[in-house]
């Protein structure tokens, strides 16, 4: 099961993703014993969404391993993936497309940018799930990354990012196109069916 799916480990993970590193620290900020945040931090050290830091005495620092949460975040990123599905009839062919999406993922993976512009957001749902308590996941918060990334009105300088809005709104549109082509299809099936006509009998 995923770990960032729990809402519980992911308030865990907030506190990391916040500049917390201590876990006693994290159970008094969470107002919960020890014991219970050891178990979902271990969960996190093992999907490597959280890593081991620096050790002063006995007391073991950790902190957000941010390369395997960009890895996380394009894998779970629902438009980088439904892509490679509903795109086979254009030009290129479904080779060329697969290998252009695919190649969009390395350099996001590689991108400082990304890295940069993915840390900066999780900090800061972070901070405002600890402060709101808004009860939502580490995973919904990513799903919801493509969005912000959409309706944001910054200009986006790096070319990967630029390319990754660009394929969203490239599948909104296929979206929006389907369910306008369903919907006059279905109007035309109700106009061609035969209306049935009750007679009351007297």
């Amino acid at each position: 099961m995923d770990p960032l799916d729990n809402e519980r480990t992911s308030k865990v993970f907030y506190c990391f993703a916040s500049g917390f590193s201590n876990s006693l620290d994290v159970a008094r900020i969470l107002n919960t014993r020890p014991p219970a945040v050891a178990e979902h931090l271990d969960r996190l050290l093992k999907f490597r969404y959280v890593k081991k830091g620096q050790k002063t005495g006995k007391f073991q620092s950790y902190m957000v391993n941010w390369e395997a949460m960009v890895r996380y975040a394009i894998e779970a990123a629902p438009h980088l993936n439904a892509i490679t599905v509903i795109r086979p009839h254009s030009k290129g062919g479904d080779d060329s497309i697969s290998i252009s999406i695919e190649g969009l993922k390395r350099r996001l993976k590689k991108s400082p940018a990304f890295e940069k512009l993915l840390t900066l957001y999780i900090t800061a749902v972070a901070k405002r799930e600890l402060e709101f308590e808004l009860s939502m996941t580490v995973k919904d918060y990513v799903g919801n990354l493509e969005r912000a990334l959409v309706i944001s009105d910054q200009q986006l300088s790096e070319p990967e990012l630029r390319e990754w809005r660009n394929v969203i709104q490239e599948v909104e549109d296929f979206h929006k196109y389907s369910f306008t082509e369903t919907i006059e299809e279905l109007k035309k099936l109700v106009q061609a069916a035969p209306s049935k006509s009750h007679r009351v009998e007297k």
